[in-house]
Order: structure tokens, then C-alpha cells, then sequence
């Protein structure tokens, strides 16, 4: 069977050139197939224009019974144009003419406004389809309208709210949900979105919404054009929105106008429920709220700023007409005044309420109650307390009705009595840093409550008292910190005495009573060995003392600081001895360097000749037992240094 040519050229359409734009052909038939399903379509091919925006097609020729349609669809896939034909294509006119041949010579009769064009010699059934074609029945009379020239594409995509706090919602979309065909909308304010294609002579169409003319932004390098434009829906509702591209397309939608939700009873339940007498609410306390309305609602917002009583609250839930839930009061402040709760609600298609304010109010009050403690008065030269002692602690009280004190060391004198208050011991031993004392303060018009605590020191038994040196042994001459420490806090000033050396100044605490320290100085003089440390006396922040008349602890005096011994020149004297200035205590300790040979000398125990060697006699003297070193002192001495190490 012989084939035709088509040619597609979308430049040629009036759509300009688009490149990978996709042509779709269709044969169908004229009439639906007496079968089962019902075939239509008998053929469709498919391809992209190369980049002059042309697509070629080989086609078979329609008979009486079939005939072709093209499709065209841009780059992103969305419907631009359609044309229907017979193959081969007739390029006769239908515009005002008697009889136009169709789809294999088929004679078709025309009336032009009721008035006969000619009678045809057979009449045919003919299916008219296509944009730009309209076909109504009026009795046996078939009218139909064809309209000259392209008419190009339009299509209503959405329609939004203009002001975003109203609502447009319900929304029904056909042509895979980008073509809106009606929607709900609690405003007649609305913004019309629109597409349109390029068609006729004009590179950018125009569209004309309701009477207003959208503003239309191309689509990258398309030839789509999306815009918006911004309408007054006027008459009556349901209303007609209409997009009318300038070469004539039309696109409507259905807007119908739905009512706000409105909240019918908005009130407070359970409010001044937390204490007695209670007629203030305070920031953080909760109460009920039931919100209605005669028609259902999904969403509530509970609103907060300056001029409501309770924090912001939103919610969804199933659709109901009442809902009852728990509000949190807000913090307004601390000076009493009456506030309402502000509320709306949203329907299912998203419509929203006006704000409404509770039909009561809630008096709102801060203000909390506070005690500060300003002073624990102590027994006479005390700290502390004591089994049988009592202390008075000062209080300041702001905001307070009632109050009642709990201890777990103290008894308390009138615990739910206003004012400074009476403790007394109970229990416990060393306490000055674990509150002992609480009480619970209420504010009775807010029902508010608050918690405060303290401590009272208690010095119920003697501190534990040691003394201790800073090293094992104390060497001469050189001045020792002694300390006196304590477990527990002291006052005043300690006493000790030591039986070998000189406290200077005075004992000193940086730690309250914890440590005491002293310089203790030993002479060269002072006798070697050990030392007692006696006659100690220190007392406890409740008056307790701690008071020993003998010996506290003992301590070992021993070693010497490094000093230089030098000797006289040899001469037939021959001395090879020179005093210390101290006594030796323990010769194991002794580190001598021998200056003159610039070399460590090393004890032993008895005078003898021995290289690098020295020993002690008396007790206190260093003897050269290095004759050859001595003995060649003529013209220069022996020096060496030596001391007795604590270690």
C-alpha cells in the first residue's frame, strides 16, 4: 500500500522552534468498532523534532471509516498543540464554504446562520473533534462552528488565596493534576495561575483572566509561558474563572465560596482549682479549655502573645464539632490582671476561623513567694552548734502566706509560724556544708509554692588533730613549717610547744581553722636527735576543746646545710683537721666534694691515710684522710665542701 509523507514543523505551527519537542500521530477510526472493548485508536507513532523543530512521518492513506490526529507535547512533556487530518491531507477550507469534501470525497451539508449552503448529493456521518471545531444537534439539525486560524493553549493550573492568611482549598486537577477544574475558597480575593503556549504571529501570548491580564514569565527555553494574575471574583457563588489566551484558547475553572469554621463556645473549666482560696493563677499551672462550633474542625491553634492568659497550643486531630484539652498559663507578669484565651480553627479543606477570644477570663499573677535567709545567730563566741545549744535564724520573707519548716539535725520552734525562727541540736556530729533546715513557702491568692534551705552548723564532737613536719628530718641552720591540722574547722588561735628549736611569728590559717602553720628555726646549736612536740591546745567552732599537756607527736632534728671548709697551708704543723660548726648526726648522710682536686671524697670510719677520704672526729670535726692532697697544700689550701643530707 502506497504511503505519504507528513511533515511536522512546529516553526511552522506558530510554536517556534522546538527542538526535542515529541510529535505523536494517532489513526482512529471514525466510528467506534463494534467490539468488545470498543478499539478507537488503531495506530500511534511517536518521535522527537531534531533541532529545526521538524518531524517526519510515513503514513498510510485514510478511508471512509478512519482518519489522523497529531499531538505535540514540549520538552517538559506538557500538551501544546493538536490538529486532525485525513492522509492525504486535503487543503480545502472550511471556513464559509458551502460544501466541504471530507475524508474520502464525502459530501457534508453547511447552514451558515440558519441559512442553507447547498445540498449535498449523499450525507455522510462525520465525527468533529479537534480545537476549534464545536458540533451541537439542535432536533435532526447538526450545527457546527469552526473557527479560523490557530487558537493556541491555555490552561488554568492553580488558584491560591491572594492574601495568605484566607484559604482556597478542595482542589480537583485533571491531566495528570496539572489542570484545575474547581476548588473551594473562603475569599472572592484570589491569584489565578495560568500556562499558555505560543500561537499565531506573537511570540509571547497574552491571556486574559476574569478581565484581568495575567503577567506571563517564559519557560527556560520553551515555548511555555506560566504567570499569575490576580482577581475579584464578583456576582454570586459558585463563580466562573475563565483564562482566554489572545488567540482565542479558553480554560475555566469553578470557584465555590465556603464559609469559615466559627467557634460558637470558647470557656475555661477548672480554673483557681489548685489551692484553697486560691483567685490568681501563676505561669505554669494548667486548666481546661473546650472549644465548639456547629461545624467540624481538624486543627487548633491556642494563640500567645501579650494580651492572652495561656502559652501557644496547636493540635490536628479527627474531624469533631467540641474539643476539650489542657492549656498552660502564661507568665504575664506580677501585677494581677484578667486575661482571656485566644483561639481559632481549621477546617478539612483548610479554611480557618477568625480569632476568638474565651467567653471568661483568668486573673494572672506571678508573683512567687521567696525567703532569704539572712543570718544565723550562733551562742555567744561560737560558730556552730552543740548538743543543748539552740540558734536563731533570720529570715526575710516577701510574698509568703504560709510557711512550714521540716530539719533533719535541728528542731524547729513553731515551724508554720511567719518570721525568724528558733533551732535547736538534735542530732548529727560535724555538719557545715548539707542543708539541715527547709522550708515550704505559699503565696495562697496563686497557689504557688516555693522550697527554700539552709544549713546550721553543727560542731558536735572534738576535731581530730595532728602535727606534722615537712620532712623526715629537720637539719640546721634553717627555719621548718610546722603544721597543726585539723578535720574540722577551729577557732582562735592554737598553742604548741617544741622542745628543740624557736617558733617564730605567729600561728596563721588560710583555710579557716583547717591548717595552722608556724615557722620552727633550728640552730647549729641546737642539740641533735629527736624532739617532742607538746603542750597542744585548739577549740572547735561550738566552743569544744581540744587540749593535750603532753606529748602530741615527735619529731627528729638531724643534718646540716652545705658549707665550705678550708684548710690551713701544710707546713711541719701538719694539721689536717677543721671544725664543722655543728655535730654530725648520722654519717651515712654526709656528701663531700673535695674543691681542690675537683672530686667527690668519700667517709670512713677511722683516721687513716686514704686517697679521697675524709672521716669525722669529736663528733663535729672533718679529718683529711687524703695525706697526698694535704700535704702538697703549700701554696694553695685544701677546700671541701660538705653537708649532711636529709635523705
Amino acid at each position: 500500500m502506497a504511503t505519504y509523507a507528513l511533515t511536522v514543523s512546529t516553526n511552522a505551527l506558530g510554536l517556534g522552534v522546538i527542538s526535542g519537542a515529541t510529535v505523536r500521530v494517532e489513526k482512529r477510526r471514525i466510528a467506534i468498532a463494534d467490539t468488545y472493548p470498543p478499539i478507537n485508536n488503531l495506530i500511534q507513532i511517536a518521535q522527537a523534532t531534531n533541532s529545526s523543530g521538524i518531524a517526519t512521518f510515513l503514513l498510510q492513506p485514510d478511508d471512509l471509516t478512519t482518519y489522523h490526529v497529531a499531538k505535540i507535547f514540549d520538552t517538559a512533556g506538557i500538551f501544546i498543540y493538536e490538529r486532525f487530518f485525513s492522509m492525504p491531507p486535503s487543503a480545502t477550507s472550511l471556513d464559509n464554504t458551502v460544501t466541504g469534501v471530507l475524508f474520502g470525497n464525502s459530501n457534508i451539508q453547511f447552514k451558515d446562520e440558519g441559512d442553507n449552503r447547498g445540498t449535498p448529493s449523499s450525507v455522510r456521518n462525520v465525527d468533529f473533534v479537534g480545537a476549534g471545531v464545536e458540533a451541537t444537534f439542535e432536533g435532526d439539525t447538526l450545527r457546527v462552528f469552526v473557527q479560523a486560524g490557530s487558537q493556541g493553549f491555555v490552561a488554568i493550573t492553580d488558584i491560591t488565596p491572594t492574601n495568605p492568611s484566607d484559604n482556597v482549598g478542595s482542589k480537583i486537577k485533571t491531566d495528570d493534576n496539572n489542570v484545575l477544574q474547581s476548588c473551594t475558597s473562603s475569599t472572592t480575593n484570589v491569584t489565578v495561575s495560568v500556562l499558555a503556549v505560543t500561537a499565531g504571529t506573537s511570540f509571547k501570548p497574552t491571556v486574559d483572566v476574569n478581565g484581568t491580564q495575567a503577567v506571563l514569565t517564559r519557560n527556560a527555553l520553551t515555548d511555555v509561558w506560566t504567570g499569575t494574575a490576580a482577581i475579584t471574583l464578583t456576582g454570586s457563588s459558585p463563580y466562573t474563572v475563565t483564562a482566554t489566551h489572545g488567540q482565542g484558547a479558553t480554560d475555566a475553572a469553578t470557584v465555590t465560596i465556603e464559609a469559615a469554621p466559627v467557634i460558637n463556645q470558647l470557656e475555661f473549666s477548672g480554673a483557681y482549682s489548685q489551692g484553697v482560696d486560691q483567685t490568681e493563677h501563676a505561669a505554669g499551672q494548667t486548666l481546661s479549655l473546650t472549644v465548639s462550633s456547629l461545624t467540624p474542625f481538624v486543627e487548633l491553634e491556642v494563640i500567645a502573645d501579650g494580651t492572652t492568659a495561656t502559652q501557644a497550643v496547636s493540635q490536628t486531630f479527627a474531624a469533631t464539632t467540641s474539643k476539650t484539652l489542657t492549656v498552660t498559663v502564661a507568665n504575664q507578669g506580677n501585677t494581677p490582671t484578667a486575661y482571656p484565651a485566644k483561639v481559632r480553627i481549621r477546617n478539612a479543606n483548610g479554611t480557618w476561623s477568625t480569632v476568638t477570644a474565651t467567653s471568661n477570663t483568668i486573673v494572672l499573677n506571678n508573683s512567687q513567694p521567696t525567703i532569704t535567709f539572712s543570718g544565723i545567730v550562733y551562742p555567744a563566741f561560737q560558730q556552730a552548734i552543740k548538743s543543748g545549744e539552740s540558734a536563731t535564724v533570720n529570715v526575710t520573707e516577701t510574698n509568703v502566706d504560709t510557711v512550714s519548716y521540716t530539719s533533719t539535725e535541728l528542731t524547729v520552734t513553731d515551724p508554720t509560724t511567719l518570721g525568724n525562727k528558733t533551732v535547736t541540736y538534735e542530732s548529727g556530729t560535724y555538719n557545715i556544708s548539707t542543708n539541715n533546715l527547709t522550708v515550704v513557702a505559699t503565696k495562697t491568692s496563686n497557689a504557688t509554692t516555693a522550697t527554700f534551705s539552709t544549713v546550721v552548723w553543727i560542731a558536735n564532737t572534738a576535731p581530730t588533730i595532728t602535727v606534722t613536719t615537712p620532712a623526715a628530718r629537720l637539719r640546721s641552720p634553717q627555719s621548718h613549717t610546722i603544721s597543726i591540722n585539723s578535720n574540722q574547722r577551729t577557732q582562735a588561735t592554737p598553742t604548741l610547744t617544741a622542745s628543740v628549736g624557736t617558733f617564730g611569728g605567729s600561728w596563721s590559717t588560710v583555710n579557716n581553722g583547717l591548717n595552722w602553720t608556724r615557722s620552727l628555726a633550728i640552730a647549729d646549736s641546737d642539740t641533735k636527735g629527736a624532739a617532742n612536740f607538746t603542750g597542744l591546745s585548739i577549740t572547735n567552732l561550738a566552743g569544744i576543746e581540744v587540749e593535750v599537756v603532753g606529748v602530741v607527736s615527735t619529731y627528729l632534728v638531724g643534718g646540716f646545710t652545705q658549707r665550705t671548709l678550708t684548710f690551713p697551708l701544710w707546713d711541719t704543723n701538719q694539721i689536717r683537721e677543721v671544725a664543722l660548726g655543728t655535730n654530725v648526726y648520722d654519717t651515712s648522710k654526709l656528701v663531700a666534694f673535695n674543691v681542690t682536686r675537683n672530686r667527690a671524697t668519700t667517709y670512713r670510719g677511722t683516721v687513716g691515710d686514704e686517697v679521697d677520704k675524709f672521716t669525722i672526729t669529736g663528733g663535729n670535726t672533718l679529718y683529711n684522710c687524703d695525706l697526698e692532697n694535704a700535704s702538697t697544700a703549700i701554696t694553695s689550701p685544701v677546700i671541701i665542701t660538705i653537708e649532711e643530707t636529709v635523705e
